[in-house]
């Protein structure tokens, strides 16, 4: 079995799984409220596999190891534990006022959020700004994407991008946040599995932990020493 067919045949289990997802979202969507923040209802594991899979992106497992190899343990340290630490703690400080203002003020969006917290109108424009900016990230992922997976699926980058932007348009367009933050937690299923997979394959190709050292010595000078 080629390449290609496997490609196709994870992505179509995929497909079919978000779909599923989009279509049970929808019919939990009843008001303009239930479809901007959900109905509330969502389990804490799912929520938690949804905010990680937001998290992480193709960096997580391509750039950033790269970078460890080649700054050695600082970046080990900052990405492992630094990076993770700082979220985790940011969360737990805000992530409790920060959902008890919003359902005090009944705030469908972010803005919304910040100018009904300080009642001031002009206060919500820069987070507006912010937020049109951050759709440069679908963007770009749009124009990457279809790059990278050209090869893998057998078809033209055009084709795979014209893909990728219906689909994600018609699942959010369908099933609204409760659909999102599902879909959201099958990619981080499938994130993790990569993550098992990669760590699994270092350990076998590697003896215990000074055995990695010594290799990531071997490989740039300026990593840990044994």
């Amino acid at each position: 079995m080629t390449t290609a067919t496997l490609t196709w045949i994870g992505l179509g289990l995929y497909a079919v799984v978000a779909a599923a997802l989009a279509i049970r979202g929808a019919k939990r969507t009843a008001t303009v409220a239930s479809y901007a923040v959900g109905g509330r209802d969502l389990p804490p594991w799912v929520v938690g596999l949804s905010l990680s899979a937001q998290l992480t992106s193709v960096a997580t497992f391509v750039v950033n190891p790269g970078l460890v190899a080649h700054y050695g343990l600082a970046a080990l340290l900052g990405y492992g534990v630094a990076a993770g630490f700082g979220i985790t703690v940011g969360l737990m400080v805000l992530s409790g006022p920060f959902r008890e203002t919003g359902a005090r003020v009944m705030a469908l969006t972010i803005p919304q959020w910040i100018g009904t917290r300080w009642s001031r109108r002009a206060s919500a424009s820069p987070s507006r700004a912010s937020r049109s900016a951050s759709s440069r990230s679908p963007r770009s992922s749009s124009s990457r994407s279809p790059s990278s997976s050209r090869a893998s699926l057998g078809v033209p980058a055009e084709m795979v991008a014209a893909g990728i932007l219906l689909y994600v348009l018609l699942a959010m367009a369908m099933g609204g946040a409760t659909a999102h933050a599902w879909i959201n937690a099958v990619q981080a299923i499938v994130m993790l599995v990569v993550a098992v997979l990669l760590v699994g394959t270092a350990v076998g190709q590697a003896a215990p932990f000074g055995g990695v050292l010594a290799r990531l010595a071997a490989v740039n000078p300026s990593s840990p020493p044994p």
